[in-house]
């Protein structure tokens, strides 16, 4: 089929989507670079592959905290999606809730929270209040939310999110997994030590056994325990809490030194 053709850069791509799964961010990289690259000489920026493979890099390099890189992949996607596919399409809402996750982690609150607003009205009017579009625009809002204090409502946000990922993929989606961190995040920001410790034991359990013990999200959960547990010794010194750390810090450093 030669190096340009379609199914030879969905299929390189979708070696990015693997790698990226298993978070090893940094290798993903060039795989997404190269279909990108090759889609906007075969395809045009405005074809829907071109559009998902700049989404695709850019998200990439949001996780790898690069948000400057990140920044022109996401407004080169969002554009190309919005002429050739319009507002309420799900890639445009897609892209819409990456751009405001990252305007958020660049400090830009107000940018960030009219994208996660607008995006959120759109989704629920087009796609229905379930659909993983409204999911993804319900967490970005949340993400907001936290980044500007106001931690209830971000936490209402992420209840939600988690009971209804629960009811419709199930408990062991990779989804259904994230949106279970999240809410112990919020709820380990309140102060709520003891309902952060159950989210967050039950999220790590979960994500072991499904995505195994050296992923990202895996190893997120272990030091958030971490970082719960020596908080809730500084605010409760004699229940033990410290020792509780200890274990989960000492596992960190296993799964660290045997990679």
């Amino acid at each position: 089929l030669g190096n340009d053709h379609p199914k030879t850069l969905e299929s390189i791509n979708e070696m990015g989507n693997l790698l990226q799964g298993q978070g090893r961010y940094h290798k993903a990289v060039p795989y997404y670079t190269e279909a990108l690259e090759g889609s906007r000489r075969v395809l045009g920026d405005a074809h829907r592959e071109t559009i998902i493979y700049a989404n695709n890099i850019g998200l990439v390099l949001y996780r790898l905290e690069k948000y400057d890189e990140a920044m022109p992949y996401f407004e080169e996607g969002l554009e190309a999606s919005r002429r050739a596919l319009g507002d309420d399409h799900p890639d445009t809402l897609m892209l819409i809730g990456n751009m405001a996750a990252l305007l958020a982690d660049r400090e830009q609150y107000d940018d960030a929270m009219r994208y996660a607003f607008d995006g959120l009205e759109a989704s629920r009017r087009s796609l229905g209040d379930e659909h993983p579009r409204t999911l993804h625009l319900m967490d970005v809002v949340a993400y907001v939310l936290s980044f500007q204090g106001r931690h209830d409502e971000a936490k209402q946000y992420r209840t939600d999110i988690l009971e209804i990922n629960r009811r419709v993929l199930g408990d062991r989606h990779p989804d259904t997994i994230d949106s279970q961190l999240n809410l112990a995040i919020a709820l380990h920001t309140l102060g709520q030590y003891e309902e952060a410790y159950e989210s967050y034991a039950e999220s790590l359990e979960v994500s072991r056994s499904v995505r195994g013990e050296r992923h990202p999200t895996t190893l997120h959960a272990i030091r958030s325990l971490v970082m719960l547990c020596d908080a809730w010794h500084e605010a409760e010194p004699d229940a033990g809490h410290d020792v509780t750390a200890a274990e989960y810090r000492a596992l960190l450093e296993e799964l660290r030194s045997s990679d």
